[in-house]
């Protein structure tokens, strides 16, 4: 037998061996599974699944870069001028020792820098969209945020928020312009976290006005915060976890932390001031002055008809004066504590009838009418406010002291014999706001002089 023979003979026994196997059975419903998908659709659906995710990390990342570019913030500088004194001094926001401002002089401020002013020092910081913030004696301020804020390229919020550390803050601003800004915040922050919102943009308030907030005890005793009568709208007041509405002329008080406390009521400080009674609570003086002459001047009180019916006045008057100087007065004791109020106004009305020296006289303080109070500021310190009146003209030999920067002696041209009224508000036109009032006196200084006054009036309001 061949190989070949061999060999097929050997395939012949393997197929029989396979053909004796049992086959494997199917029931009779069987039906072979067919594909869901072929394999071109699965190919488009992955496809179109890849092109769906590469446009959500597009729009993602577009987003986010749109998001980056229109959102900036945009640091702001100020600028400090000393005004007073010789210690007004900036901390700048990378510095440790305080730099000394030259007075009359100015130096550029930004976000984080302090400004502090010793006593009898003063200075004033100029915000750049017009803000101002006058330092009076013996204060400190930290600048917190100074910048603009942009939104979606076009919309921008300036942010002022500062912090009083300690002393008295003058606080000046204008309504928001639309034009200029879509919204703001101008606010102040005290030691014990009290805040004040000159400008609140969750409710739109932007009224802009004259507030002074005073700390005392360095903030850690007492804060105050006035609105000036003449302001146009409230601002609010946050302070120990309450809000408070501050009105135009009203006063805000916050004791160490506590809620804030709107003060309420008034407080006539003069007695007999139209002079009802006589000269009753008034004391008479005369001073010679020093040049040898007599003392011959009255103050009488008396009484005047006008059109709506009889004034009670004080008379004073003094003539022959022979070429010598006399001051004739009237002095009223107040010795009276003033911290707790937020309005002083001081008004009275007077008459001049004769006046021998034009203006000021020969030394500039002798007037046929003036008045002058002594009072305290909270740094202790004695101050005298004077203000003379007069009808005749200045000349060569005399002097006033209209149109000057001290802002505590000045003067005013009257008409000759008519009625006028004077009126100033001590706490909140004056720099050195007084805390204790001493006296006020009315009077008439020079050679020869006929005056008349009535309705003084010194009216205290919380």
């Amino acid at each position: 037998m061949t190989v070949q023979t061999k060999q097929k003979k050997e395939v012949k026994e393997v197929k029989a061996k396979e053909a004796k196997k049992p086959k494997a059975s199917f029931p009779k419903n069987f039906k072979k599974p067919s594909r869901w998908f072929s394999p071109q659709m699965a190919a488009w659906a992955v496809l179109l699944f890849c092109f769906s995710l590469f446009c959500i990390l597009a729009y993602l990342l577009a987003s986010s870069l749109i998001s980056y570019f229109s959102h900036s913030v945009q640091p702001q500088k100020a600028s400090l001028t000393a005004r007073e004194g010789l210690e007004v001094s900036v901390r700048h926001a990378n510095q440790e020792r305080f730099l000394l401002i030259p007075l009359n002089q100015t130096e550029q401020l930004n976000q984080g820098d302090v400004v502090r002013t010793a006593q009898g020092s003063r200075a004033i910081i100029m915000r750049f969209d017009g803000t101002n913030l006058e330092l009076s004696s013996d204060s400190e301020v930290k600048i917190e945020e100074h910048q603009v804020r942009i939104t979606n390229f076009v919309q921008k919020e300036k942010r002022l928020v500062f912090q009083v550390v300690r002393g008295v803050i003058k606080v000046s601003l204008d309504t928001l312009q639309v034009r200029d800004y879509s919204k703001g915040l101008v606010k102040l922050v005290t030691p014990d976290n009290a805040e004040i919102f000159f400008n609140d943009p969750i409710k739109g308030n932007y009224p802009g006005g004259t507030y002074t907030v005073d700390l005392e005890g360095k903030g850690t005793t007492r804060s105050l915060i006035t609105s000036l009568a003449s302001n146009p709208r409230p601002i609010d007041v946050r302070a120990g976890g309450q809000l408070q509405s501050l009105q135009p002329g009203q006063r805000i008080t916050i004791e160490r932390g506590g809620p804030p406390l709107l003060q309420t009521g008034e407080r006539e400080l003069i007695n007999n001031g139209a002079f009802i009674d006589g000269l009753d609570y008034w004391i008479e003086r005369h001073n010679q002055g020093g040049d040898g002459g007599s003392l011959n001047g009255r103050v009488l009180p008396d009484s005047e008809v006008v059109d709506d019916g009889t004034i009670t006045r004080a008379h004073i008057l003094r003539y022959d004066a022979n070429g010598n100087s006399e001051e004739s007065l009237l002095r009223q004791e107040l010795k009276v504590d003033v911290s707790e109020y937020a309005s002083l106004m001081f008004r009275f009305k007077g008459r001049i009838r004769l006046q021998s020296l034009a203006g000021g006289g020969w030394y500039a303080n002798e007037y046929p009418l003036f008045v002058r109070i002594e009072y305290k500021d909270r740094n202790n310190q004695t101050q005298v406010l004077f203000r003379g009146f007069y009808f005749k003209a200045k000349d060569s030999s005399t002097q006033t002291y209209d149109g000057r920067s001290n802002e505590l002696l000045r003067s005013e041209q009257w008409k000759e014999n008519n009625w006028q009224e004077f009126q100033i508000d001590l706490a909140n036109e004056l720099r050195q706001k007084p805390v204790y009032i001493t006296s006020i006196e009315v009077g008439a200084a020079g050679h020869d002089f006929e005056s008349y006054f009535t309705e003084v009036s010194l009216l205290a309001k919380n």
